[in-house]
């Protein structure tokens, strides 16, 4: 069996096993067939009932002649002959030639049906995936129907070891037949060579797992060394360095793998005999305590031996393994500790010092099992010296030759040899236990100190720490502020931008007092007060309309506002006023007011009225009789200038506010009852508001008449 595993390198596939097995998941299959008279030829199609397959649109279809059927049902018979007798019998169809000559009928619809029943039955016995695949010609997997060298051989080699393990158990199930030691015996050595078969199939199999991780180390530690002697050359250029460096890391890593894996294959082989043999061992022990003492002692006390024997020397296998495993791992800590951050450090020495205890334990493990062995063995020794001594022997006439017997006794010899080694093994026990305590004594010594270093440190630092909390929280808060200040500064910007409104709010008419205030304000002080003139027109500039007729029978009503008393009539008439003097007169309309500018104070309360005095002429007559020539001639070197018009800023503001806030019409309880108790701030608040309202109202006339004022 073992050459025809290895002849399979050699131009042969194996195929799994129950490839054309049925399968578990079984899909319901509908197949419709149906006679296409344009192709001449079955139409068959294939569709799964399931929901999933509808969503997915998973059908298959195609076109088959019935030479075509009769051939797929030749294939399918080769792997199930169950369909030899199931496909309906068909028409003979003309062929090559004789089809362009004879013409062949259709097959009726029952032959449909029987061909569509015959399908589903193929479909029950074959399994879907071997109907379709042979049917509709799908891709083949190689993976679904042919194995890999390698799997098939490792299988193989399991097979193998799985079948020496089913005739040792067998064997062992055969023990409680035995009634007596000697037969007992027999079975001992059955089982002594199913022992010897197993382990030799174990051994194989583990080598075969085995040969692959060797053939990579070997290979990667060679690739290394080349790489090495290459990288210390100088006749190698950057290039060829550069690449050899990133492949040594790869190789490194390879090499690392291949190490691990080999170390946990030698592991686990000799976990599985030392099982093997221990088990053996237990079943000895248990014969010894059913059949008693003196007849396994004659019997078999030497297969006893022989088991301890092979179970110390597997046992001293496995831990040496697993030594070798542990001294790797620590190892590559060690290596890691050179080339880390200060960070990885403790937690690699912590990682390296539980390698290092594992190493001490199964080190004194190892210890412990051969010191039991030796010490079975020296009471086996002991007890066939003192069966020497027990037998009795004839006098002897020299004394001579029992001494030199005595000296050539090689169970002394043996005895001795015995001693010595567990001598040794309770040094080396000594020894390790030691060097284990020191290196526990060091460990807690370093992390006592590592322990009292930090709390010294945050002793002595806590201050620092603390300022550097505050610190940390002060800035935190800064910024923070800092942020929230930029956010509402950038969403003030914003809505300054979505919503334009003029630099200061200020009525029109509060502007052209403070303008008139400061004009006054800044007339030279040195200036003689003008002599008393007669009082000047209305209006320079208003157009020049005859007034009524005063009322003669009923005097005129006093005005709102009481005027200053009027003046004596003028001598000569007034001087031509000059385009300068009428222009500075005037206040500026476009000049700017700065915005700090305070209010104007309220003009002075009007003196009292004067008796009224006769005249020769009635106010109304001064007024027609007044010259106006020189202000009709200062007004042709006047020129009309371009004011602009400005928007009322109140009203800008206004409207604003209209299209910003959305007012609700409140709604006035009649019901509700006034207060009836009104506090004097209530009346004072209302009379307040009434004298407002009335020096608006005469503000705004006021305002009205000079805009009607034209040049004219």
């Amino acid at each position: 069996m073992e050459d025809e595993c290895n002849s399979l390198d050699d131009n042969w596939i194996a195929v799994k096993q129950g490839a054309f097995n049925l399968e578990k998941d079984k899909r319901r299959l509908q197949f419709d067939v149906a006679w296409n008279f344009v192709e001449k030829s079955l139409a068959i199609s294939c569709r799964c009932k399931s929901r999933t397959a509808k969503q997915s649109g998973e059908g298959w279809a195609g076109m088959f002649t019935l030479y075509q059927i009769q051939t797929i049902h030749e294939r399918l018979t080769t792997i199930r002959p169950q369909l030899v007798m199931c496909l309906p019998k068909l028409p003979v169809e003309p062929r090559g030639i004789w089809s362009y000559f004879c013409n062949s009928e259709p097959p009726s619809e029952n032959l449909c049906k029987e061909i569509e029943q015959y399908l589903r039955h193929a479909l029950d016995i074959c399994g879907e995936n071997l109907l379709l695949s042979i049917l509709f010609e799908q891709p083949l997997s190689m993976d679904d129907y042919f194995e890999q060298i390698g799997s098939l051989k490792r299988k193989y080699y399991e097979a193998n070891v799985q079948k020496a393990t089913d005739c040792l158990n067998t064997l062992i199930s055969h023990r409680s037949h035995a009634v007596t030691l000697r037969e007992m015996t027999d079975i001992y050595e059955e089982e002594d060579d199913c022992l010897s078969n197993v382990q030799r199939l174990l051994a194989v199999f583990y080598n075969y797992l085995l040969q692959p991780f060797l053939d990579l180390r070997e290979a990667t530690f060679n690739n290394l060394r080349q790489a090495k002697n290459t990288l210390a050359s100088d006749d190698v250029g950057d290039r060829v360095k550069n690449e050899l460096k990133g492949k040594f890391c790869n190789w490194q890593k390879e090499y690392q793998e291949a190490i691990e894996n080999i170390q946990n294959l030698y592991t686990e082989y000799y976990q599985s005999v030392v099982d093997l043999f221990a088990d053996a061992e237990k079943r000895m022990l248990e014969d010894r305590r059913k059949f008693g003492n003196a007849s396994f002692d004659l019997l078999a006390q030497s297969r006893l031996r022989k088991i301890s024997k092979c179970l110390f020397n597997e046992r001293r296998q496995y831990y040496e393994s697993v030594r070798r495993k542990y001294e790797y791992e620590r190892d590559k800590c060690q290596q890691e500790l050179a080339s880390s951050n200060q960070e990885k450090i403790q937690s690699l020495e912590k990682e390296a010092y539980k390698w290092q205890l594992n190493i001490f334990n199964i080190k004194l493990e190892a210890l412990e099992n051969e010191e039991h062995y030796y010490r079975n063995l020296m009471d086996y020794i002991r007890g066939k010296i003192n069966e020497r001594e027990s037998e009795f022997h004839d006098a002897l006439e020299d004394f001579s030759l029992v001494i030199e017997d005595e000296d050539e006794n090689p169970l002394d010899r043996e005895l001795n040899a015995i001693g010595k080694k567990l001598n040794r093994i309770q040094r080396q026990r000594a020894v390790i236990r030691s060097k284990k305590k020191s290196l526990s004594s060091e460990h807690l010594q370093k992390e006592e100190k590592i322990k009292v270093i930090n709390e010294e440190r945050k002793r002595h630092h806590s201050i620092q720490m603390k300022r550097e909390e505050k610190w940390r929280h002060n800035k935190e808060k800064s910024e923070f502020i800092n942020e929230e200040r930029k956010k509402a500064l950038h969403r003030l910007k914003q809505y300054k931008l979505k919503y334009s409104m003029p630099s200061s709010i200020q009525p029109h008419l509060l502007n052209e007092r403070k303008c008139l205030k400061l004009q006054e304000s800044a007339l030279p002080p040195s200036t003689p007060p003008p002599p008393p003139s007669p009082p000047p027109p209305p209006s320079l500039s208003a157009p020049l309309v005859p007034l009524p007729p005063p009322p003669i029978l009923h005097p005129s009503p006093p005005p709102l506002i009481s005027l200053p008393p009027p003046t004596p009539p003028p001598l000569s008439p007034p001087p031509p006023v000059s385009a300068a003097m009428i222009s500075s007169s005037l206040p500026p309309v476009s000049a700017p007011l700065p915005a700090t500018a305070a209010p104007p104070p309220p003009p002075p309360p009007p003196p009292p009225p004067l008796p009224p005095q006769p005249s020769p002429t009635s106010p109304i007559e001064q007024k027609r009789n007044v010259n106006l020539s020189g202000l009709l001639d200062a007004k042709s070197n006047l020129k009309k200038t371009e004011v602009k018009e400005k928007s009322d800023p109140m009203a800008d503001m206004l409207m604003l506010i209209r299209k910003g806030i959305k007012l609700k019409k409140v709604e006035v309880n009649p019901k509700r009852e006034k207060p009836t108790e009104s506090g004097n701030h209530i009346e004072q608040l209302n009379m307040a508001l009434d004298r407002i309202r009335k020096v608006c109202q005469s503000s705004e006339e006021e305002n009205s008449d000079g805009e009607d004022i034209e040049f004219g």
